[in-house]
């Protein structure tokens, strides 16, 4: 066993509220999304000129992302939209950079790093 891994409790120790769900998994993971750049969040102004770029509707992404059609209404009218919902469209932007581009896609999932 590598001396990361022992230094991380047992899931069965983790308590909510409690020091141990604040691994160094956890940890790292939060730093590659901020290394990346993904601490920016989505907000309608960002999405619809994205949404214009790929030539489709926020409805359009929401469905690729199995977002019911009257949750991405609110999401749209709040301009809010959750930290899952987020990286996903930052891995449909990278997508679309990489192609547009013609660069490398970047790791977005750190499963690296489990």
């Amino acid at each position: 066993m590598c001396p990361i891994h022992k230094m991380i409790p047992s899931p069965s120790s983790f308590r909510i509220g409690e020091s141990e769900v604040f691994s160094a998994k956890v940890l790292l993971i939060e730093n590659h999304y901020e290394e990346l750049g993904l601490n920016t969040p989505w907000t309608t102004s960002r999405l619809l000129p994205f949404c214009n770029a790929l030539r489709c509707t926020p409805y359009e992404i929401g469905a690729m992302l199995r977002i019911p059609r009257g949750d991405m209404s609110q999401m749209l009218r709040k301009s809010k939209f959750s930290g899952p919902v987020g990286l996903h469209m930052s891995m449909i932007e990278d997508v679309h950079l990489s192609i547009k581009l013609g660069r490398p896609r970047r790791p977005i999932l750190p499963v690296h790093l489990l």
